[in-house]
Parts: C-alpha cells; sequence; structure tokens
C-alpha cells in the first residue's frame, strides 16, 4: 500500500511539505491512520476523473464531450462521497458497539481491575475495527 501511495507522495511534495490537515482529520475519522493514506486519497482524486474521463470517451459515441465533462466532475467529487460515507459508517459502527464495550468495562472493573486494566481489557476483547 505505500509503495502504491510514493508517487503521489513525490507529486504533493512539490506543493506543499505535509498534506491538507483537514483532509487528515477526515481521514482519521473514517479511521485511516497512515500518512500514505492521505497521498492516496489525494492520487484518487487525481486518477480517478481521468480514468472516468477516458472511459466516457471511449464508451459514448454522441454528445462525447457532455458525458466526458459529466464523468471527470463524477470522478472529482467520487472520492470525497466516498470519505463521508466512510466516516459515517465508522460513527455508526461506534455508536452500535459502545453499550457493549461499556457493559464489559463496568464488568471488569466489577470484578476488581482498575479503571486502566479494564480499558486495557475491553480493548483486547473488543473485535478490532476493519478499514
Amino acid at each position: 500500500m505505500d509503495a502504491l501511495a510514493k508517487p503521489f507522495t513525490f507529486l504533493r511534495s512539490f506543493f506543499s511539505a505535509a498534506p491538507d490537515p483537514d483532509l487528515v482529520r477526515r481521514l482519521l475519522l473514517a479511521g485511516y491512520r497512515k500518512p500514505s493514506h492521505a497521498d492516496m486519497f489525494l492520487g484518487a482524486r487525481l486518477a480517478l476523473p481521468a480514468l472516468m474521463g477516458v472511459t466516457a470517451a471511449f464508451v459514448f459515441t454522441e454528445n462525447t464531450i457532455i458525458f466526458f465533462l459529466l464523468a471527470l466532475t463524477v470522478g472529482f467529487f467520487m472520492p470525497d462521497f466516498w470519505l463521508s460515507y466512510a466516516i459515517n459508517a465508522r460513527r455508526e459502527k461506534i455508536r452500535r458497539s459502545l453499550p457493549d464495550g461499556l457493559d464489559l468495562l463496568s464488568i471488569c472493573m466489577e470484578a476488581g481491575l482498575g479503571l486502566d486494566q479494564g480499558i486495557v481489557r475491553t480493548g483486547h476483547e473488543t473485535p478490532p475495527e476493519s478499514s
């Protein structure tokens, strides 16, 4: 995954030393924590419109320019829509799993574990988040 992000990291280095903090925050909210994820997202934002535009140019024989421009627009905004969906899905997953985690934490504390040990135990017992 990091090897795939290297060209986009190199490309971003011409414009700024670090990725956009707002984008990094949104990716963190979606559960993507590696620095390469921001570069991958920016790469998708650049590559997807080009790929969709070329595809639209070859698929449609009539009104090619309209479909080309429409594909470019959709391709540019699709990563943002996906990121918003990923953020909402992760929030929903956390909202659904919070009662079970709190219940397990209270059981651990009633069993005699301290708060820090209960939090560690709850972290080990809950299934890992897949992202």
